[in-house]
């Protein structure tokens, strides 16, 4: 456990400004840096991108008329798994209907969620998100 909490503290209080992209005003971490920053410490880690029955990269809702990707992200240095789901958005972070999702839209949302899941596993880039601090 004192394992797990030394490698978090040492990655939410990484300075990832170098790598912050901004978007509609919002701040993000470029998913290629998050990925670089994660197999650079942990090069066995793993990445698995789901894929509904049919082979595709996202899953549908009709229920909710939307889609979403999910993504799992190990650890095994550290006996670390996360999986996440993110709904398949357009570029004001709205869930897209549907008919509207396909592949350009699901790896825009691959990509994203990736980020999202490597945050929460390791704390790379964690502060980005909402009002995260860093740990002293």
């Amino acid at each position: 456990m004192a394992n797990e909490r030394s490698f978090f503290e040492e990655f939410v209080n990484m300075d990832v400004s170098k790598w912050v992209e901004k978007k509609n005003g919002l701040d993000y971490l470029e998913w290629g840096a998050a990925i670089t920053l994660l197999k650079n410490s942990y090069p066995l880690s793993k990445i698995i991108i789901h894929e509904n029955e049919d082979g595709r990269p996202w899953f549908t809702d009709v229920a909710s008329n939307s889609g979403w990707v999910k993504i799992t992200v190990t650890v095994p240095e550290l006996g670390l798994e996360q999986t996440d789901i993110l709904a398949i958005m357009d570029f004001k972070n709205n869930a897209l209907p549907i008919e509207k999702c396909d592949a350009v839209a699901a790896n825009k949302a691959i990509r994203r969620c990736l980020t999202k899941v490597i945050a929460e596993t390791t704390g790379i880039g964690l502060t980005l998100y909402g009002k995260s601090e860093r740990t002293s």
